[in-house]
């Protein structure tokens, strides 16, 4: 059976080793907070990245669909000067 002392001993051992213990955990306590905060960080920043790329493909499709856009209207003139003409010269020649 251990002494009194050997057991002062003991208990002295173990509140040393509870008192580094309690050290390391406040440590990691405080990086699991600044992994916390970093990792918050990290998901706003991927959420303005995603909204900027969501933007940006909205605005590549409006400028693939502008060059058509502008030869429907090119076409559209091209057809109504033709019937322009056809109907002119048609009204030319029964107006004579």
């Amino acid at each position: 059976m251990p002494t009194v002392a050997e057991l002062e001993k003991r208990q002295d051992r173990l509140e040393e080793r509870m008192d580094g213990f309690e050290v390391s955990q406040n440590g990691m306590n405080e990086k699991m907070i600044r992994l916390d905060e970093k990792m918050n960080s990290s998901n706003n920043e991927m959420k303005r990245i995603s909204d900027k790329l969501t933007e940006v493909a909205a605005d590549v499709k409006k400028l693939i669909l502008e060059p058509g856009k502008k030869w429907n209207n090119a076409s559209n003139l091209i057809i109504a000067s033709i019937i322009s003409i056809v109907l002119g010269f048609l009204a030319a020649h029964i107006m004579k």
